[in-house]
């Protein structure tokens, strides 16, 4: 291959699955920001989403396990008067790589701006008890994220947890964390990672990360503030890095994702991904015909 190292994986998602559709066919009424775990010990795909309605916003979050990581089931429902927030957004699901037990990261918004919180951990994630919701991550008055902090996307390296999130002083941008337990989070010196600029000049925001070749491909969402409804209308793009810390943009000039199925939307946002064997399972939000969206699977066979 000469000199070209690295080739990325781009998702086809012109071909999908529909894993669940909102509760209305119509604008402000969705469902998605999926977090996708595979659990070898169990051979079960997870997944926790949240369903928002015009009227509630995120009003719950819903837990579910599929066999074939396309058809899923849910177990478990979560719904954000429970727990006295406003609303909920995206979660994220992970095993703990020392003590093998689950965990769940949520997003709410307390009222005044967003914060993250987690669970306690359980050995089987169908025994989450919203009870035991706690902070772990809030705003920073010594920091741009000043304003709010949302929808983390957690995963570990080596054993060593991290975080990518959003944070908001001004406007969303995307910033990360370590832990060494998962709960007690130290920022990175440098912060935000990726800022706001060029096609994403309103909102840049975490999507997905895959590791690749010890190269993380590294998707990112974000708009511009000349689309419409620049606040939901999220696409795409991806970038590589060599340390979790610094991004290179690859799509600089356009994104790579945008709904296939668009109208005044051309939402794809909130990417997690399940590599199993030769394929990968996006999950994603999509936008649908009649401006609502939807959560989709897009399989894909890969060479790794």
């Amino acid at each position: 291959m000469g000199r070209s190292f690295f080739k990325p994986i781009i998702p086809d998602i012109s071909k999908y699955s529909v894993i669940a559709e909102p509760i209305k066919s119509e604008e402000w009424y969705w469902v998605g920001a999926p977090s996708a775990l595979y659990d070898v010990d169990s051979d079960e795909f997870w997944l926790a989403y949240r369903v928002r309605s015009k009227e509630e916003r995120g009003f719950k979050l819903v837990l579910a396990v599929s066999k074939n990581g396309v058809n899923f089931n849910s177990v478990k429902v979560f719904y954000k008067n429970d727990v006295n927030l406003y609303s909920f957004e995206r979660p994220s699901l992970v095993k703990d790589p020392f003590t093998g037990r689950f965990r769940l990261y949520l997003s709410g918004d307390v009222g005044k701006g967003w914060r993250i919180f987690v669970l306690d951990d359980v050995d089987d994630p169908r025994d989450f008890d919203i009870s035991t919701l706690k902070i772990v991550l809030s705003p920073s008055s010594n920091a741009r994220d000043n304003r709010s902090v949302k929808d983390p996307y957690v995963f570990t390296v080596g054993g060593l947890y991290f975080m990518y999130y959003i944070g908001a002083g001004v406007r969303e941008e995307m910033y990360g964390a370590y832990s060494y337990n998962g709960l007690d989070w130290n920022r990175f010196e440098e912060n935000p990672i990726l800022e706001q600029g060029g096609w994403h000049n309103y909102y840049t925001r975490p999507s997905n990360i895959l590791d690749l070749d010890g190269v993380f491909q590294v998707f990112y969402e974000g708009s511009n503030k000349e689309w419409y409804q620049p606040v939901f209308n999220i696409q795409t793009g991806y970038g590589i890095s060599f340390d979790l810390r610094k991004i290179y943009e690859v799509t600089l000039d356009k994104p790579l994702l945008s709904s296939p199925t668009g109208n005044l939307y051309e939402t794809i946002r909130y990417m997690d991904s399940v590599i199993i064997d030769d394929k990968i399972y996006f999950y994603y939000e999509a936008a649908r015909r009649d401006n609502s969206f939807e959560l989709r699977v897009s399989v894909q066979e890969v060479d790794l």
